[in-house]
């Protein structure tokens, strides 16, 4: 049977009632439930802004934080702890027991779903990833030992406890390279088990170690007044990469240490339930707004394992997430910041192999009526845009000019890159059938 899934926010099973709530998601053609089973708090927005055609508006009083039971004895011997529910509103609730028979009705499957949450627990601290030069880390480790057995004890504790089709995982997380050149913080483990897993493919660690310390040291000059190096942005990070090979192969090996831990969820769900099917989500950082996390992000790798790939869209808010992406982490002062915002948009389009070509490629009218981003962006501000440096005057790469970084109009707050991704919480999901996410086997 093809997979139509919907990604389910589980306050909404208790804010509009379960059986109003599986009705509407019905209407869509929706066969699979993927509700929340940690984490998946309200999206913070006023309630006006969100699921009108409900007829029941969702609340707005914060919400507890894991909506299922898990067994204890699954845990025991492990340095991290069982998660046990947090305060909020319908503490106590259990969302798979509340929709086992009205989904069996409905001929709708359940999938919990998990985007990796940790407790505030001290425990997790000691899973925490270390950066080259050995300091802690906010990120945990994929390939520490007590990190995957603590996952495996979720999904084991899961698939023992209630009678489950399937298990959706994902973790909202940027790679190294992007960690450092986008977001402007340190990034890549040099943890004892990355290290161990390093000497094993036969990466040099001091040459790793060095070439990360060497790129956070590019990507603080790039953030700079001054620059990196005369020659510019591209052909100075070429150059890093040239001479430090290693720094490529330790961030493919932080992706294929998720891919590991994914592998190994799957096993153990599949140990359990061998029909299960397991999906991974894909966030919209890895599929839109970044080169560096799309090319890491290897779809190939991953079905060998997986029944499905959620990768996010988000057709609503892409645009203007885009627009802040673009501006905040790739134009001012970042890697298209010699580009301007013009060809640094098109030059993203193309990246990516997007369709269709920008208009101002192909502009064969007059020059002064070419479509430019500049007028786009003014447009949807409502104010004017700023004046176009003239033609032939873009300032050279190392310019401490107030015009060497390119200018655009303000983002709106709610579009800013804040300290750390994602930008707002992710739409939990309301049942809404606009939201539907249909989901095929990716053999």
């Amino acid at each position: 049977m093809r997979l139509a899934g919907i990604q389910l926010g589980s306050y909404s099973v208790y804010d509009e009632g379960v059986e109003r709530c599986l009705d509407h998601i019905a209407q869509a053609g929706v066969n699979t439930l993927l509700p929340y089973a940690v984490g998946g708090g309200r999206m913070g927005l006023p309630s006006a802004v969100l699921a009108p055609d409900h007829g029941v508006m969702p609340g707005e009083t914060p919400v507890t934080d894991v909506w299922v039971r898990f067994d204890p004895a699954l845990f025991r011997g492990l340095a991290l702890p069982c998660p046990q529910p947090g305060p909020g509103q319908y503490q106590g609730e259990d969302v798979l027991e509340t929709l086992a028979e009205p989904a069996r009705r409905r001929g709708m499957r359940l999938h919990p779903r998990i985007l990796a949450h940790y407790p505030k627990d001290p425990a997790f601290s000691q899973v925490r990833a270390h950066a080259a030069d050995g300091s802690p880390l906010p990120a945990k480790c994929w390939r520490h030992p007590e990190l995957q057995a603590w996952w495996a004890a979720v999904v084991e504790s899961l698939f023992r406890g209630y009678d489950l089709h399937g298990f959706h995982f994902g973790d909202e997380r940027a790679g190294p390279l992007s960690e450092i050149l986008v977001w402007g913080r340190r990034g890549g483990c040099f943890c004892e088990h990355c290290q161990a897993e390093g000497r094993r493919r036969g990466i040099d660690l001091e040459r790793a170690r060095t070439g990360f310390l060497a790129l956070e040291a590019f990507a603080k000059s790039m953030r700079s007044q001054t620059g990196p190096a005369s020659d510019g942005v591209g052909l100075s990070l070429l150059r890093l990469f040239m001479k430090h090979p290693e720094v490529l192969s330790w961030d493919r090996m932080w992706i294929e240490g998720r891919f590991a831990l994914e592998r190994r969820i799957a096993e153990t769900a599949r140990a359990i339930r061998p029909e299960a099917e397991i999906g991974w989500h894909i966030w919209q950082y890895a599929t839109t707004f970044d080169p560096l996390a799309k090319a890491a992000q290897d779809y190939g790798s991953m079905t060998a394992y997986s029944s499905y790939l959620k990768p996010v869209v988000y057709h609503d808010i892409a645009g203007p997430r885009l627009r802040g992406m673009l501006t905040e982490g790739f134009l001012n002062q970042g890697l298209y910041r010699d580009l301007g915002p013009d060809l640094g948009l098109e030059f993203h389009r193309c990246l990516l192999g997007w369709e269709p070509v920008p208009a101002w490629r192909n502009w064969s009218g007059p020059a002064s009526a070419r479509p430019t981003l500049r007028g786009k962006w003014a447009a949807a501000s409502g104010k004017s845009a700023p004046p176009a440096p003239p033609a032939g005057s873009m300032p050279a790469s190392g310019s401490t000019s107030p015009s060497a970084t390119p200018t655009s109009p303000a983002i709106p707050k709610h579009f800013r890159k804040p300290s750390a991704p994602p930008w707002e919480p992710e739409p939990m999901a309301s049942s809404c059938a606009g939201n539907t996410t249909k989901c095929a086997s990716p053999t």
